[in-house]
């Protein structure tokens, strides 16, 4: 059942009075609107000063956010372009001539299989495989935190990001190779003092095979981190220009050097690139 609200006649004109009483006093609607009106603009003037505060403040934060990303950016490509420097020397003065010792002795030992004064003959002129012999100091190579220090790489290029893992994994890798061959060289040295500077034919053959084949994989390896760490340039280099800010980005400027190491490993070991 629906309830009705009924007026008697009594409370209506009640009301009617009450209304009449306001207007007799000096409340006129006339008046009311202007007072009314003042108010709501100020309202709406005050609203839009606070969304104009707002928005500077925004994009205050957004230019502040984007320099330092940028600036990150730069030393980030400082760091790689050290490394590929890095990597050049290193190939340069030890995983090129250790491959080309390795090689070199590996193979003439091989043609003298049998022969007893050959052998000898190669034991004492075993010290112009320089490389063979010498032990190589550990490399360093910057690691960057791209996860931690560089998270917003994450959302902009995630392929960048898989790009400076493999940066890592490689850089790691290398390290372990390097450990091994002088090992290797330490072996060898070790039996020569043992043995009063003798090394027998199977022992002498088993560690330059395996110095051998330790030479290839780090000559691999920097090709293949070589190559990652230009990717990773190259992606940077691009996710900077896309920063809509004047006079921050890094101007990257490659060693000169670059394309004839990349050719002495890839004449080397380019058959071997997966």
């Amino acid at each position: 059942m629906t309830d009705v609200i009924s007026l008697s006649e009594t409370q209506l004109q009640t009301i009617l009075k009450t209304l009449e009483s306001f207007k007799s006093s000096g409340w006129h609607l006339d008046q009311f609107v202007p007072i009314f009106l003042g108010a709501l603009s100020g309202i709406l003037v005050g609203l839009f000063m606070e969304i104009v505060r707002w928005n500077h403040e925004k994009t205050k934060s957004a230019k502040e956010r984007s320099k330092k990303e940028v600036e990150q950016i730069n030393v980030a490509l400082v760091g790689i372009i050290a490394n590929i420097e890095m990597l050049m020397h290193w190939t340069s003065y030890y995983f090129v001539p250790y491959y080309d010792d390795s090689h070199g002795a590996h193979n003439e030992l091989n043609a003298i299989i049998g022969n007893e004064e050959g052998v000898s003959q190669f034991l004492l002129s075993l010290d112009k495989y320089h490389a063979i012999m010498t032990v190589a100091p550990e490399m360093y190579l910057v690691e960057i935190d791209f996860i931690d220090k560089l998270s917003f790489i994450v959302e902009k290029d995630p392929e960048l990001l898989k790009q400076t893992i493999w940066t890592v994994n490689l850089s790691r890798i290398l390290k372990t190779l390097i450990l091994e061959s002088n090992k290797q060289i330490e072996i060898v040295h070790n039996i020569l003092r043992r043995e009063n500077g003798q090394l027998s034919f199977y022992q002498l053959g088993t560690t330059l095979q395996r110095q051998e084949s330790i030479s290839e994989s780090e000559c691999v390896t920097a090709l293949q981190l070589m190559q990652h760490f230009l990717n990773v340039v190259e992606s940077m280099g691009k996710l900077s220009n896309t920063y809509n800010i004047q006079g921050s980005r890094l101007k990257v400027t490659l060693p000169k050097q670059l394309k004839d190491v990349k050719g002495e490993l890839t004449k080397r070991v380019g058959h071997l690139m997966p």
